[in-house]
């Protein structure tokens, strides 16, 4: 009951960010972040992490913020973690789109997500309550992607962050 009560209070993108619903994992996987194929910002989208290095078990926020005077679709609630281990990058966690499939940021708004590094944590605890999701990262430095709707597969948006022992 509780939950249902604080979705009905929360604006649409933080309503959908907050339900937690999961759906079946995709076929193929997300390819790792590159200065290819990825990008910060642009005119129309910043991907921000604060702070851009964490302690194990203390949390970051990452915000994508809407740069238009327009209301923009940001996609589904799918995002995903990156683990640079030696010269390749790995995926670390992977949540997949929630059953409410759209975001919408409207102008000047953001959309934002709020992650816990616990290295104990499973993958189960994702979908479970409201942010700060724990994550099972440890120690390291990652990217966090977002893929925002648009396109044949959308464009791509990634921020590096560090985890850190406390």
């Amino acid at each position: 009951m509780r939950r249902r009560a604080l979705l009905r209070s929360l604006p649409f993108a933080a309503a959908v960010a907050a339900a937690g619903c999961l759906t079946a994992p995709r076929a193929d996987p997300p390819s790792a972040p590159s200065a290819a194929d990825v990008r910060r910002s642009d005119e129309t989208f910043s991907l921000s992490a604060s702070p851009a290095r964490v302690p194990v078990g203390e949390t970051v926020t990452f915000t994508l913020s809407n740069l238009t005077d327009e209301r923009v679709t940001v996609g589904g609630d799918a995002w995903s973690v990156w683990r640079r281990d030696g010269e390749t990058w790995t995926a670390a966690v992977t949540r997949e789109d929630v059953t409410l499939d759209l975001l919408v940021a409207t102008p000047g708004g953001a959309a934002s997500w709020t992650l816990r590094p616990t290295p104990d944590a499973t993958d189960d605890e994702l979908g479970e309550g409201s942010p700060p999701r724990p994550v099972p990262l440890g120690p390291g430095r990652y990217w966090f992607l977002k893929r925002v709707a648009g396109g044949d597969d959308g464009t791509r948006y990634a921020v590096p962050f560090e985890v850190v022992e406390k």
